[in-house]
């Protein structure tokens, strides 16, 4: 009798999936079947379209201090007299 709304899993309560996770978010190998399908069938249509995914080139800056304005720009807002 299933009691709705609770579910049990062994190889949860083992730590099976979580170790399956583990490797799989470190070697970049997907553990489940339709993750290595999807894998080698993006591979496959990269080798034959040649197109490669663009990577996003993150830039980190080491500062977080704000810029300061242009002088120009700076002076001709702030140098005007109040009318």
């Amino acid at each position: 009798m299933k009691i709705p709304g609770f579910s049990f899993s062994l190889k949860r309560a083992v730590g099976i999936t979580a170790a399956k996770q583990k490797f799989a978010r470190s070697t970049g190998i997907p553990t489940s079947r339709a993750g290595l399908e999807r894998k080698v069938g993006a591979m496959v249509l990269g080798a034959i379209l040649g197109g490669r995914k663009k990577r996003k080139v993150v830039i980190k800056n080491e500062s977080k201090a704000v810029p300061e304005p242009p002088q120009l720009l700076f002076h001709a807002v702030f140098s005007q007299k109040s009318r």
